[in-house]
């Protein structure tokens, strides 16, 4: 009776084992709803908007679109981050501060702390120049407090502690970087 049991037990753990690897098997690919490759053709259109020199709009718009796609990616960080610079040199101040918000708030969720200050720095930059003082402050504040960050190497630091004491505007990133 014991050996019955225990063959009957062992028959029905490899069952469940292979059932399981088999309903895993299902879900172990890359889950892919085509907002990946979505992303990447935003990515696309954006470059080449961007090539222009005359689209910066369309550009922020798409880069804005591919950020909204990479969910799961720490380069969305630098799509927002592209979208609000763009937006900016476009005129659209409101959009480029809440997209640089973004960015910020995108690389601090990756831990990157440089970029998160230094977006926010930017972010605070732009809001000032749309007359928004309540929002400048928040920002700002924000950005210094991740920009005095242990984690931060001292020239990192040293750099963005300066872009809070100058009044520079954000300076646009070359095309790819």
């Amino acid at each position: 009776m014991r050996t019955t049991w225990r063959n009957s037990a062992i028959l029905a753990i490899t069952t469940l084992a292979l059932t399981a690897g088999t309903t895993a098997a299902q879900y172990a690919g890359p889950m892919d709803d085509g907002a990946t490759g979505d992303a990447a053709e935003y990515l696309r259109q954006a470059e080449a908007a961007l090539a222009d020199h005359q689209d910066w709009g369309k550009a922020a718009v798409l880069y804005a679109k591919a950020a909204e796609l990479q969910t799961d990616d720490p380069d969305a960080a630098r799509s927002w981050r592209m979208s609000g610079l763009l937006a900016y040199y476009a005129g659209r101040e409101g959009r480029a501060v809440d997209a640089l918000e973004k960015s910020a708030e995108t690389a601090l969720a990756w831990g990157d702390v440089a970029s998160a200050a230094r977006s926010y720095l930017d972010a605070a930059w732009v809001a000032r120049r749309d007359g928004n003082a309540r929002r400048t402050l928040d920002l700002a504040q924000r950005g210094e407090r991740l920009a005095s960050s242990p984690l931060l190497e001292r020239s990192e630091r040293a750099e963005l502690m300066s872009r809070i004491a100058e009044d520079t505007p954000p300076q646009m990133p070359a095309q790819g970087s």
